[in-house]
C-alpha cells in the first residue's frame, strides 16, 4: 500500500518543530538575563535574554513580563511561569515570577548601638518580609 505524499511530507518536516524546541531549550535553561528592558537592545549578540518591562515597544510590544532571548535564529519570546526563577545580572539577584517579575531589595543592617535590640528585631523583620514576598520562604 503506498503512502500518502501528505503523510511523506508530515513525517519529513519534523526537524523544523525538532530544532525550534532545543532553541527553546538551551535559552531557557540557563536561566540568566542581562535586565529588564522595555525595548530590543540595537546589537544583541546571540544567547543574551531580558525579561520584557512593563511599557514594552517596537519589537517588544504585547511581551510585557514575557522573557525576550536572542538566538542565532532570531528573537524568541518564552512566556513565565509562576514560581519560574531567573538570575538577573544587572541586580545581581534572583527575580522570581507570580504574576511580575519580583526580587529581594536591599535590607538596611543594624547600626545602632544604644537601641540595638530594636534596630535588631526591625532588621530580621525585614530580612523575612523580603524573602516571603519573593517566595524564597513561605508566608506562614
Amino acid at each position: 500500500m503506498a503512502r500518502s505524499t501528505a503523510t511523506l511530507l508530515g513525517k519529513s518536516q519534523k526537524e523544523p518543530t525538532i530544532n525550534e524546541s532545543l532553541t527553546m531549550v538551551d535559552m531557557l535553561l540557563c536561566g540568566v538575563v542581562i535586565g529588564t528592558v522595555n525595548e530590543a537592545p540595537a546589537d544583541p549578540e546571540a544567547g543574551s535574554m531580558w525579561i520584557v518591562g512593563e511599557q514594552p515597544s517596537g519589537i517588544f510590544s504585547g511581551q510585557v513580563h514575557n522573557l525576550a532571548g536572542w538566538t542565532e535564529g532570531g528573537l524568541r519570546f518564552a512566556t513565565p511561569v509562576v514560581g519560574m526563577c531567573i538570575l538577573d545580572r544587572s541586580i545581581g539577584a534572583l527575580k522570581i515570577f507570580n504574576g511580575n517579575w519580583t526580587s529581594c531589595g536591599p535590607i538596611t543592617p543594624a547600626t545602632g548601638v544604644s537601641v540595638i535590640d530594636t534596630e535588631v528585631r526591625q532588621t530580621v523583620a525585614s530580612i523575612l518580609a523580603a524573602l516571603r514576598s519573593t517566595g524564597i520562604i513561605s508566608q506562614s
